[in-house]
């Protein structure tokens, strides 16, 4: 989780992507609760700023946890 707050869109291929496909392994399942560490992880993601500018490269990695590719979809998940 420290890692987070230093996160961006031009590191995601290397932090904070592969952190979100191991926290989802079998994808995102609307309707069954997150876990404390996925909520942990998701709350810390949707809060940085710097994850969220126009670099595409989150939206793989977004894809293939399973989630939403929108910042305030995920937050609505919380």
């Amino acid at each position: 989780m420290a890692l987070i707050p230093l996160a961006s869109d031009y590191t995601v291929d290397r932090d904070w992507g592969p952190l979100l496909v191991k926290a989802f392994p079998t994808g995102y399942r609307p309707g069954l609760p997150l876990s404390a560490a996925q909520r942990e992880l998701l709350q810390a993601v949707t809060a940085n700023d710097n994850c969220w500018g126009n670099i595409g490269n989150k939206i793989r990695w977004l894809r293939e946890a399973g989630l939403p590719e929108q910042r305030d979809a995920i937050r609505a998940l919380l």
